[in-house]
């Protein structure tokens, strides 16, 4: 399933049951010239292991993608950075709403 999919059936959601999604209200906005840097963080999401938490996208994962995907070059800098970015946001994400569970604070 993409992205596209995945909101297109939370947007059908919200109108058959006739409510607003947070999901989708809080969702950033990712222009045209930057879905390509999405799509690649949403797929290498999908390849993270997991301890007692979210572990970090390997860098090989990012580099395996950018061979498959024939990105090299500034282009391939440009995705191991934003992946990473990307990534620190996410799992600083994840472990506030971990905490909040554990103090039995779930938003």
């Amino acid at each position: 399933m993409n992205d596209e999919s995945s909101i297109e059936a939370l947007e059908r959601w919200e109108v058959s049951h006739d409510k607003s999604s947070e999901i989708l209200n809080d969702r950033p906005i990712i222009t045209y010239s930057l879905q390509w840097l999405w799509k690649a963080f949403t797929h290498l999401s999908k390849t993270r292991t997991y301890g007692n938490g979210p572990n970090r996208i390997q860098h090989s994962e990012v580099l395996s993608y950018c061979v498959f995907e024939e990105i090299d070059g500034k282009d391939r800098r440009d995705l191991l950075y934003c992946v990473q970015k990307l990534d620190d946001v996410w799992i600083d994400w994840v472990n506030k709403k971990n905490e909040a569970v554990d103090d039995g604070n779930a938003t």
